[in-house]
């Protein structure tokens, strides 16, 4: 519990924290155009390497061409590991743009995004990146952070469903970056 409240604590420290909250959920927003996914990653890489730093402060959203560097490289190796997904469903004959795909394909950013964020923003490698074995390892050795962040971060998609004014009040793009956040906070710390 105290992961998940250190990292809200990090989040709203911040006297900007809002705008930079507001313009995370505008990417997600533009998500299905690419450049707001790559955006988005790339302040999650950042994020992540800030808090391995020790650094108490959200990546700056007036540095896009860091964030956007980032996000490519991440979104290359994310890409890697969907494409192989794909060719699996593929091979079983489900088509690809369906709602088992969607649901694959969700659950394969929910539980690989953490591990993927986390080793290019260590290893700044794509090729390292694309590790099976070192992300298996990463999720083994980080397995309570790792498992607690999924948990959290499903909890707080259920959450925001269950009580639907959340989604109207605050806005889905919003609580989506949110936890995106928050599950990179708790997963690095």
């Amino acid at each position: 519990m105290k992961r998940l409240s250190r990292s809200f604590e990090y989040i709203f420290a911040e006297d900007d924290w809002f705008n930079s909250v507001l313009i995370g959920g505008l990417y997600i927003v533009l998500s299905p155009l690419v450049v707001g996914l790559i955006m988005v990653m790339g302040f999650q890489v950042e994020l992540t390497r800030n808090v391995l730093r020790g650094e108490k402060r959200m990546p700056l959203w007036r540095h896009p061409a860091v964030l956007l560097r980032s996000g490519i490289r991440s979104f290359a190796v994310s890409l890697c590991y969907a494409a192989v997904i794909i060719f699996i469903l593929v091979f079983l004959q489900i088509p690809v743009i369906s709602m088992p795909t969607v649901i694959v394909l969700g659950s394969l950013h929910l539980f690989l995004n953490p591990l993927l964020i986390r080793r290019y923003a260590v290893t700044q490698s794509i090729w390292k990146s694309l590790d099976p074995i070192a992300l298996a390892k990463s999720a083994v050795e980080r397995f309570p952070s790792y498992f607690g962040g999924i948990i959290v971060t499903s909890i707080l998609i259920i959450a925001a469903v269950m009580f639907g004014w959340m989604w109207i009040v605050v806005g889905w793009p919003i609580l989506i970056f949110l936890m995106m956040i928050v599950q990179t906070i708790y997963f690095t710390e």
